[in-house]
C-alpha cells in the first residue's frame, strides 16, 4: 500500500465520506477503480452512477462499472413493496464501505473478462494464484445460457457460481484491507462491524450449505460447473462446425467462379495444400479468445442468462437477497434490516448483471 493509495483510501473514512460532495465521492470511486485495475493488471473501467430501484449496489456491463446513485448520495435503497406497491426505503450505515466493496467486486469481473480473453500476463496470474482451470471455469460460466442471474429465489446458486464466488472473495478481501488501514489510522469505523455481519450472513458458506440442502447434492457446486462446462463445449463445437460449413460454402462459390482456384476445404486432408488450415477453437465465430462468448460478463441484452437448474421445482431457500452488489432482500413488511451484502451485495451486468 503506497502513499497515493493511502490518500485515496482515506477518502472513504466515515467522516471524510460524510463531508464529501457527490462529485468528490464519484472521483474517489474512479480513483479506487484505477487502483484496483492496476493491482489486477486489467484495463481500468469508467465508473458511472444511475438511480437503481431495489437492493442493488451496482454492476459491471463489460465496459464500465455502474453504482447505485441512491446509495451513493444518501446511503439508502428505494424499492416498491411487491404486494402493496408502496415505495419504501432502507438506510445503511455501512453504505460507504459497501461502495468500496462494489468497486473491487465489479473490477474483478473486468479482470475475469480479461483473463478469459487471454490478456493477463502469466506472471500476474501466478502471483494471484489464478490457474488456467479457474479461467476455463469462468469462461464456461460466462457462456450464453450458463450465467445464473441474481434472483431472490435462487440466490444460493447465484452466489456459488465460479464467477461470483471469486468476485465476492476479491471484493471482501480488498475492502477488509482498506478498512484495516483506516481503522488503524482513525479508530474503528462504527459501521465496519455491520459490514462484517452482512458479508457473513450472505456469504459463500451459507449459500453453499443452502444449495446442498435444497438440491440434496453434497457436490452441488461441482455439479453446476460440470453442466456449464458441458454446455460450453457444445457451444464451441457448434460454432466450429458452423465456421467450417461457412468456409466450405465460400470455397465452393470460389471454385464455381474460378475453377483454377485452390480448394481450401481440402487443406486439412492435404497438408501440402497452400493456404491456412481450417479454423481452430480460437477461431470459433462469435467467440472471443479462448473460445468464450464475446459479450460482457453480464450483457443480458445479448446473452440468454438462464439458470442451468430447473427453478420451477425448487423450494424457496429463504436466502436473503445479496447481489454481488445487492444487499439483503428487504422484507415485505418494509422493516429496515440495516445491512447490505455489498461487496457482497451487488453485481450484476457481470446486473456483477
Amino acid at each position: 500500500m503506497n502513499d497515493y493509495e493511502k490518500s485515496v483510501y482515506e477518502k472513504f473514512s466515515s467522516e471524510n465520506w460524510t463531508n464529501a460532495t457527490y462529485d468528490e465521492r464519484m472521483a474517489a470511486l474512479q480513483e479506487l477503480a484505477v487502483i484496483s485495475s492496476t493491482h489486477n493488471n486489467n484495463s481500468p473501467s469508467l465508473v458511472r452512477a444511475e438511480y437503481i430501484e431495489g437492493t442493488e449496489f451496482g454492476y459491471y456491463d463489460g465496459n464500465s462499472i455502474t453504482v447505485n446513485r441512491y446509495v451513493l448520495e444518501s446511503g439508502m435503497f428505494f424499492y416498491h413493496d411487491e404486494k402493496t406497491g408502496e415505495l419504501k426505503s432502507e438506510t445503511m450505515d455501512d453504505a460507504h464501505i459497501q461502495m468500496v466493496d462494489t468497486i473491487f467486486h465489479e473490477d474483478f469481473h473486468s479482470f475475469q473478462d480479461a483473463c478469459i480473453r487471454g490478456e493477463i500476463p502469466q506472471e500476474t496470474l501466478d502471483e494471484m494464484g489464478i490457474t488456467q482451470e479457474q479461467i476455463q471455469d469462468w469462461a464456461a460460466n460466462n457462456a450464453a445460457g450458463n450465467y445464473i442471474e441474481y434472483d431472490d429465489d435462487i440466490y444460493d446458486l447465484y452466489r456459488i457460481q465460479s464467477l461470483e464466488k471469486a468476485a465476492f472473495e476479491a471484493g471482501e478481501k480488498n475492502t477488509k484491507e482498506v478498512f484495516a488501514y483506516l481503522n488503524e489510522k482513525y479508530g474503528e469505523d462504527p459501521a465496519f462491524q455491520e459490514y462484517l455481519k452482512a458479508i457473513n450472513e450472505n456469504g459463500y458458506d451459507v449459500a453453499l450449505n443452502s444449495a446442498k440442502d435444497r438440491y440434496k447434492d453434497p457436490n452441488i457446486e461441482r455439479t453446476i460447473q460440470d453442466e456449464m462446462n458441458a454446455r460450453y463445449a457444445e457451444i464451441i463445437n457448434k460454432a466450429n462446425i458452423q465456421n467450417t460449413n461457412n468456409a466450405n460454402a465460400v470455397n465452393k462459390a470460389n471454385q464455381e467462379n474460378n475453377p483454377n482456384a485452390p480448394n481450401k476445404a481440402n487443406e486439412e486432408k492435404d497438408p501440402n495444400a497452400p493456404g491456412k488450415s481450417g479454423p481452430g477453437l480460437e477461431d470459433a465465430e462469435g467467440l472471443g479468445a479462448g473460445g468464450t462468448a464475446e459479450s460482457g460478463m453480464k450483457d443480458t441484452d445479448e446473452q440468454d442468462h438462464t439458470s442451468i437448474v430447473d427453478t420451477s421445482e425448487m423450494e424457496d431457500a429463504g436466502q436473503s437477497e445479496d447481489d454481488g452488489h445487492s444487499s439483503e432482500d428487504s422484507n415485505d413488511s418494509g422493516e429496515d434490516n440495516g445491512s447490505g451484502g455489498g461487496g457482497n451485495n451487488d453485481d450484476s451486468g457481470m446486473d456483477m448483471d
